[in-house]
């Protein structure tokens, strides 16, 4: 779901990094309520979608005006729905991404990573962290339809990372840093002295 259908990164002002500038929050303020605002508390709608920091900040802000609380998913609630741990949906480590709840469990929203620069952006580091992130939280969705996951490797969004996608060694990538993201040792590259690099301990055969 966009927040702010119109807003300031149409000028493609940028940050030092090449990143785009945030838009602003007068505007976030100005279309959340007429955006987001219109789903959200609204009992016809049971699944929500919002992308990047910006739309999580929106989230909060508009069932803050609604009194309306939010929880984010416990581990189990992965578990129950066929992952090893809640970081295989969550691009950091704070509760911006990944699953929460609305009104005691009234609504479903996955909170997404920004697709764009999550994907191919300069800072995305070729985008295997984003696939991660989105596919698991599609995945979310179809095993609520009773659908059958998408497997990483046959993610369309691999087509829309940096580089060539979908080569061996993109797919080798991106299957070692889902693997990784299940296993207890992992720590979130966001969380201060977490590594990227760590490897699940595998028993060698005798």
């Amino acid at each position: 779901m966009d927040i702010v259908p119109g807003n300031n990164m149409c000028t493609n002002e940028k940050e030092k990094n090449g990143a785009y500038k945030e838009v602003s929050v007068a505007l976030e303020h100005t279309f959340s309520s007429a955006t987001l605002g219109t789903f959200i508390g609204n009992d016809a709608y049971t699944i929500h979608a919002t992308q990047g920091v910006m739309g999580a900040r929106c989230l909060k802000a508009v069932c803050r005006a609604k009194s309306l609380p939010v929880s984010a998913a416990t581990p189990p609630v992965y578990e129950v729905l066929g992952f090893d741990a809640s970081t295989q949906c969550q691009f950091t480590s704070t509760d911006t991404f990944g699953i929460c709840f609305i009104g005691h469990g009234k609504q479903l929203v996955l909170k997404m990573c920004s697709l764009g620069s999550g994907l191919a952006g300069p800072t995305s580091g070729g985008g295997d962290s984003a696939v991660i992130t989105a596919t698991s939280l599609a995945n979310v969705v179809r095993a609520l339809q009773g659908r059958p996951p998408i497997k990483m490797m046959h993610s369309p969004l691999l087509c829309l990372t940096t580089g060539q996608g979908r080569t061996d060694a993109q797919l080798k990538r991106v299957l070692d840093e889902f693997e990784m993201r299940g296993t207890d040792e992992w720590v979130h590259p966001s969380v201060t002295g977490g590594m990227t690099d760590a490897k699940p301990e595998t028993k060698e055969a005798n």
